[in-house]
């Protein structure tokens, strides 16, 4: 786990990493809420589950944070879900 001041960024840059984080996170939230009685749930192996809200939300994430930070790379825990 990294704190803020472990990000080898000039400050400025570090709260803006967090301002976006925290937006991804607020509009996943979003869609988390509205899929809540409505997402299917999916076997993506053995003993693991994901719905379809959990792939969304983490779209979301993904597209905001690819949008504000084109050069970073994306590993998110629900990718072999969506193929």
């Amino acid at each position: 786990r990294y704190l803020m001041s472990q990000i080898p960024e000039p400050p400025s840059l570090r709260f803006h990493y967090l301002a976006v984080a925290r937006h991804a996170a607020r509009e996943a939230g979003e869609v988390l809420k509205a899929m809540l009685q409505t997402a299917a749930v999916h076997e993506k192996s053995t003993k693991d589950l994901v719905t379809d809200a959990d792939v969304a939300a983490q779209q979301v994430i993904q597209d905001i944070l690819s949008k504000e930070f084109p050069t970073h790379d994306f590993v998110g825990e629900e990718e072999d879900a969506s193929k």
